[in-house]
């Protein structure tokens, strides 16, 4: 990983954050040679950049290169399997150490605290979708109003057709909207059961025929990884396909 800024330290601006580590210094000592430095301070071990320029959100290659570096030493740090907070992307104490380390003082019983949240636990993202076309299908034949609406919409002698077709429109919108919803509780409920924190997030448009049903960052016990991920096999299994993805850094679940 090439240093995401060049250094000259005749100009030094500050430190840059990427997260901090509970664990012992020499563990990171492979960091060094990307240009991130490595700073014990009491129980835990920061890990930053010095930079001599402030960050410019102008320019969206520049901030693209630094949300990418910023996860890559976030994530390699998740590897020693010890808590790892996070800070988010762009946060610069300015300043030279002792500004730094003043800071760290400032700033530990919080840091602390948050250790303590996501100690021995992981967050997890989780996407579920659905084929709404599929239950119109099943709709079309268990549904008497929609098949009786259909069916006159499709009476073409009648002046009505065009009013029976908004008609159907509508009920047919009020039953899928409806039975996402029925979808959504079902899944949140089982999901909710195995997590410690649960964060919704925003459900995104998908291109086709599948649609997005619940999408949720979750902070989960490490030995509850496993029971999370046998209840989304199952919903798999009832046709709802799911995207689970982690390890990642808490970053929905610290302050």
């Amino acid at each position: 990983m090439d240093p995401l800024f060049p250094i000259n330290k005749d100009v030094m601006e500050g430190y840059y954050l990427y997260c901090v580590v509970e664990t012992a210094k020499q563990f990171l000592q492979g960091f060094l040679e990307t240009g991130v430095e490595i700073i014990p301070f009491q129980s835990f071990t920061f890990l930053v950049r010095p930079v001599d320029s402030l960050i410019s959100f102008d320019d969206k290659q520049k901030v693209e290169d630094l949300v990418r570096d910023h996860q890559l030493v976030s994530e390699a740090a998740l590897k020693s399997n010890l808590p790892v907070v996070p800070f988010a992307v762009g946060n610069i104490i300015r300043g030279g150490k002792s500004e730094l380390k003043t800071w760290m003082k400032k700033n530990y019983n919080r840091l602390l605290k948050n250790m303590e949240k996501i100690r021995d636990r992981a967050e997890y993202n989780v996407k579920i979708f659905w084929n709404p076309s599929e239950y119109i299908v099943q709709l079309s034949k268990t549904n008497m109003e929609l098949k009786l609406l259909k069916e006159k919409c499709q009476d073409k002698q009648s002046g009505a057709a065009y009013l029976y077709e908004q008609r159907f429109k509508k009920a047919l919108e009020g039953e899928l909207e409806n039975q996402a919803v029925l979808l959504f509780q079902k899944f949140y409920a089982k999901i909710r059961n195995c997590v410690t924190e649960f964060v919704i997030d925003k459900i995104k448009k998908e291109e086709g025929k599948k649609q997005m049903l619940l999408h949720v960052s979750c902070l989960v016990n490490k030995d509850h990884e496993s029971i999370l991920g046998d209840i989304l096999d199952e919903i798999e299994r009832e046709g709802y396909p799911v995207c689970f993805t982690g390890p990642w850094p808490a970053y929905s679940f610290v302050n």
